[in-house]
């Protein structure tokens, strides 16, 4: 177990379903797709499809064994150019025009013309070559602007890595991305993959050859790793630990009743039992058992 042992455990932290998990949570079980995943971000070269139903564990999975990401929510209006501004805005790459606040001691329109340079910084007295922009006598301040034309695929590309380092891109609900936007995103990961910029994509789908398929380029440049359904021993884990962290006995009886009705969907098997611990009035570690 990964998690630090504690003398006493809060119900939440032994059956609560957060987005983070927590470093302290006794039921956190490794599973095969976990070590796939934490193989793949050491050792692959390639991008990662997490994939399966939901509350299933795919965000957890990342936030506990991808050491390095900025993570980017898919909106359903999005178009592939806003999707590129969102991991633009995550590395705090500004694009467009930019209009220049009084405390940054800038004056003249604030606005770019043309191409600026990634980590171009306007200091004192220097003015960037084509851009309608002056600074005061008086400012000193360091500022960093971009202006990157989102239609093009290759100045997106290129602002990203000049940002991302070692990190991961991580894009979560892909799925609710149009299937045309969808299809243009997966047309542009190999050229990620290219500039050496790894991504992971996660969503709700069962397909392994999904991205693929839409875009066929990407064969050999996916590593996909199905979060699947738990196994019933896995389950029965969960509630091993959980019976040790809040000194409880859950009968098997009731084990075996959530994990049918759970449809062995992790999510929904640790609310049943966090319910039924509320139910019998346990909502911390306590001596004595379950009735």
């Amino acid at each position: 177990m990964w998690f630090v042992k504690k003398d006493n455990y809060s119900l939440e932290e032994v059956y609560g379903i957060v987005e983070i998990p927590p470093e302290d949570c006794p039921t956190y079980v490794e599973r095969k797709a976990h070590r796939d995943f934490n193989y793949a971000v050491k050792h692959e070269k390639q991008h990662i499809v997490v994939y399966g139903a939901s509350r299933q564990g795919k965000t957890w999975l990342v936030e506990k064994y991808c050491p390095n990401f900025v993570r980017v929510g898919c909106d359903a209006k999005f178009t592939r150019e806003e999707l590129f501004k969102a991991i633009l805005h995550e590395l705090d790459v500004k694009v467009g025009n930019i209009q220049v606040g009084s405390k940054s001691g800038l004056s003249g329109e604030g606005k770019l013309e043309g191409k600026a340079s990634i980590n171009t910084v306007i200091a004192k007295k220097e003015v960037i070559a084509g851009a309608k922009l002056a600074l005061a006598e008086e400012d000193s301040e360091q500022l960093t602007y971009a202006n990157i034309t989102l239609t093009n695929q290759t100045e997106v590309i290129s602002a990203i890595k000049e940002r991302i380092g070692d990190s991961f891109i991580v894009i979560e609900n892909f799925h609710y991305l149009d299937p045309a936007v969808q299809k243009l995103f997966a047309i542009s990961l190999r050229e990620f993959l290219y500039a050496g910029i790894r991504v992971i994509v996660v969503g709700v789908w069962k397909d392994t050859t999904k991205l693929v398929s839409l875009a066929s380029d990407l064969t050999n440049r996916i590593e996909p790793v199905d979060i699947g359904d738990w196994k019933v021993e896995e389950l029965g884990e969960i509630v091993t630990e959980g019976d040790k962290a809040l000194n409880t006995q859950t009968d098997q009886a009731i084990i075996d009743k959530f994990i049918f009705n759970s449809g062995r969907n992790v999510g929904i098997f640790k609310s049943l039992l966090k319910n039924f611990c509320k139910v019998n009035g346990i909502y911390e570690t306590v001596y004595g058992r379950l009735k």
